[in-house]
C-alpha cells in the first residue's frame, strides 16, 4: 500500500486555504455586483447605448456594463445576486455544505426570476424602458398572469401576485443553503396567513350584510337555515307583528306570513 502524497495535516490545511480563496472570491464578486448596481445610472454607457460621456459608475465602464445588463435583463433582482454570492461567502468560509448541493444551485436562477417577477407586478415603476423586474421579470409576470384560472382581471392579478409571493421566499431560503425545515415552516405559515385572510374576509361580508339587512328578516333568515324546513319557518319565525298572526289564522300561503310580517315590521 503506497503512503499518500499528503498526510492529513497537509489536507486539512489545503482544504482551509482552498475555503478562504472561494470565500475570498464569492464576497469580492457580490461586492462588485452590489457597487456596480448601487452606483447605476441610465445614462452611463451599456450594452444598449452608446454616449461619449463620463460613466458616473463607482466601478467605471466595467460597472456600468455589468449595472446595465442585469437592470435590463432582471432589474431589482439583481440585487440577489450580490445576495446569493455574500450568504454563499459566509457559507463556504465556515465548511458548512449544505445537503442537495445540486438543487440548491438550481434554485438560484428559479428564485431570481421569481424576484424580478414579482417586482414587475407594478408596471408604472419602469427601469431603463422596462418594468421593476426587467425584461425577464416582465415576460414571466405576463405568463403567470395570463395562466392565472379567472375571467376578471383583477382577480387574476391577485392570483398572479400571491402565487409569486408563496413561491418566492422558498426559492430564495433554499438558493441561500437554508434548511428543508425553514422552507416547509414558510409554506405552513403561508397557508395559515391565507386561511386566516379568508376567515377575515368571510367574517366582514356577513356583518356587512347583516348592517344592511333589517332586523326581522335577518332573524328569520337565521332560524331558516338554522332550522332547514324553508321559508315557511321563516314566515312563521317573523310574523311576530299583527298583519302575519291574521294571515296564519286565515290559511293564507305561508309566504304570505313572511311577507306580512315584515311589512308589519318597524
Amino acid at each position: 500500500m503506497s503512503k499518500p502524497f499528503f498526510s492529513q495535516y497537509e489536507r486539512d490545511w489545503l482544504r482551509a486555504i482552498a475555503r478562504v480563496i472561494a470565500a475570498a472570491a464569492l464576497a469580492l464578486f457580490g461586492a462588485t455586483i452590489l457597487l456596480s448596481l448601487l452606483s447605476y445610472h441610465p445614462q452611463d454607457p451599456g450594452l444598449f447605448s452608446a454616449t461619449w460621456r463620463r460613466p458616473e459608475n463607482w466601478l467605471g465602464a466595467q460597472g456600468a456594463l455589468i449595472a446595465d445588463l442585469l437592470h435590463r435583463s432582471i432589474g431589482v433582482a439583481g440585487y440577489g445576486v450580490a445576495a446569493l454570492a455574500l450568504a454563499w461567502s459566509l457559507r463556504v468560509r465556515r465548511g458548512a455544505w449544505p445537503a442537495g448541493l445540486f438543487w440548491r444551485v438550481l434554485a438560484m436562477p428559479c428564485a431570481l426570476l421569481a424576484v424580478a417577477a414579482l417586482a414587475s407586478s407594478e408596471p408604472e415603476l419602469a427601469v431603463s424602458g422596462g418594468g421593476l423586474g426587467g425584461l425577464l421579470g416582465d415576460i414571466l409576470f405576463k405568463f403567470v398572469h395570463s395562466g392565472a384560472p379567472f375571467y376578471n382581471e383583477q382577480l387574476r392579478y391577485i392570483a398572479a401576485v400571491g402565487f409569486l409571493a408563496l413561491i418566492t421566499p422558498p426559492l430564495a431560503i433554499a438558493a441561500c443553503g437554508g434548511g428543508v425545515v425553514e422552507t416547509v415552516a414558510w409554506f405552513a405559515r403561508g397557508m395559515r396567513d391565507m386561511q386566516g385572510a379568508v376567515v377575515t374576509i368571510a367574517r366582514g361580508l356577513a356583518q356587512t350584510i347583516r348592517a344592511v339587512t333589517p332586523a326581522p328578516l335577518w332573524r328569520a333568515l337565521r332560524r331558516a337555515f338554522a332550522s332547514g324546513p324553508g321559508l315557511a319557518t321563516a314566515g312563521a319565525a317573523a310574523g311576530s307583528g299583527p298583519a302575519a298572526s291574521a294571515a296564519c289564522r286565515s290559511g293564507a300561503a305561508p309566504g304570505a306570513g313572511l311577507g306580512a310580517g315584515l311589512g308589519a315590521g318597524p
